[in-house]
């Protein structure tokens, strides 16, 4: 039995070292492996950093162009309020005018408009006709225009008509026509 205790204890030493062994390469291939899947991992953080950075930069990039995009629009918006107050305004100055002041504006618009050599009526709104000065009347008839007596329905300023054709030349019309101008003018004098 002694020679078959021995041949066991070689065979058991053997098996042991041979596990030892492989035991020893496992936990290698095992340290190994988590060596590498530890570099992928911290790799693929520092990728996702990197995006979450880059995506994080772009956010706060669009953000703050919305943001200046808003105050420009804002801004925008205030200056054409006041623009549109202004000329509101001055409408309102016009028409609102005391009677010499308005006939004095109304005769030189009527000389811009009125068609040279040519005969015509003006129509006033029943305001004015109400109000209307006898030098405005004079004014009228050196421009070869009679005056109706029928009221136009504007508020301010009056109607050429030259045969079958009407020219109106209400305030709010000609404020109309030349809106693009008068805004122009005003930002330029408001704003510089």
């Amino acid at each position: 039995m002694a020679g078959t205790d021995k041949l066991t204890d070689a065979i058991l030493k053997e098996a042991s070292e041979k596990a030892s062994a492989i035991l020893s390469e496992a936990e290698g291939y095992a340290k190994e492996a988590v060596e590498k899947a530890s570099a992928e991992a911290a790799s693929l953080k520092e990728e996702a950093d990197k995006k979450a950075a880059t995506a994080k930069a772009a956010y706060l990039e669009r953000m703050e162009s919305q943001s200046s995009l808003q105050k420009r629009q804002i801004f925008l918006k205030k200056k054409q309020d006041l623009i549109s107050e202004v000329t509101k305004a001055a409408y309102e100055k016009l028409s609102g005018a005391d009677t010499a002041s308005y006939f004095t504006m109304l005769e030189g618009l009527v000389k811009k408009y009125a068609h040279t050599g040519e005969s015509g009526e003006i129509a006033l709104s029943s305001k004015d006709l109400a109000r209307i000065p006898d030098s405005f009347k004079a004014s009228l008839e050196s421009l070869s225009l009679s005056l109706s007596d029928k009221a136009a329905s504007i508020d301010s300023g009056f109607i050429l008509k030259y045969g079958g054709i009407e020219e109106n030349c209400s305030l709010k019309a000609l404020f109309e026509e030349k809106q693009d101008a008068l805004q122009d003018a005003i930002a330029k004098e408001l704003f510089g």
